[in-house]
């Protein structure tokens, strides 16, 4: 009994992914198995270079998965081979190939409405699974912010800054545009707007002690997130 068991685990190791996907759980540093997909059938097909034994891109048989780009929920995205099947230029191992060129990830403010003077881009990121698909990140000082606030205001219906409890928010008080090349996307998508900034900063001699600054003057950086939303 203990022999046929042993034979069936060797024959399962050897002739699915479970014992490379085991190796790379026991030895990497962040190696995950999508929740998608299973041990024997999860392939990673391009390992991290650098330190940390993970990999960036895999595939089973009805996934392509990434690392690269995160989800909301999970530390990866991934695509259907079904979806693959209709996309020009598809690489599996290239993740900006993967998703509808229409959807765009830029400077959305600049790009599709009016962006204040003083409001830095940080960065765009591309979120396919649910109703957000792309989100861009903004970064205004605590000096100036109060004027980006009052432009948001005015331009795109966001609700005022207030304090509650550990920083500034809008309450869920979102701004938001619309532009023609959304609709080309889907006729229910737009773009909201929120600002925050966590009032929760170092000690100036003690980077350890943390306390609560309630001068919105004196915080580094507030952040503006212009989201693309089918809804």
């Amino acid at each position: 009994m203990r022999l046929g068991t042993l034979g069936l685990l060797l024959v399962l190791g050897f002739s699915t992914e479970l014992f490379s996907n085991l190796w790379g759980l026991l030895i990497g540093n962040g190696y995950v198995i999508p929740n998608q997909s299973s041990v024997f059938t999860f392939k990673a097909t391009k390992m991290n270079e650098g330190s940390g034994d993970y990999w960036l891109y895999g595939q089973d048989r009805n996934n392509y998965y990434t690392t690269l780009v995160k989800d909301h929920l999970e530390p990866y995205t991934y695509i259907s081979k079904y979806e693959t099947e209709s996309i020009l230029g598809f690489d599996k191992i290239n993740y900006n190939t993967w998703w509808n060129p229409k959807i765009p990830c830029n400077d959305l403010l600049s790009t599709y409405a009016k962006k204040p003077i003083g409001l830095e881009f940080i960065k765009c990121e591309r979120l396919e699974k649910g109703q957000t698909i792309a989100k861009a990140i903004y970064r205004v000082s605590g000096e100036q912010s109060k004027e980006i606030e009052d432009f948001l205001i005015k331009n795109y219906g966001m609700g005022n800054l207030k304090w509650v409890c550990c920083g500034w928010e809008t309450s869920g008080k979102y701004g938001g545009f619309e532009h023609s090349e959304f609709k080309k996307i889907d006729s229910y998508c737009s773009a909201t707007i929120d600002m925050y900034a966590s009032g929760e900063v170092e000690g100036k001699n003690d980077p350890t002690e943390i306390k609560l600054e309630t001068d919105r003057n004196k915080i580094d950086y507030f952040t503006v997130v212009v989201t693309l939303v089918i809804v």
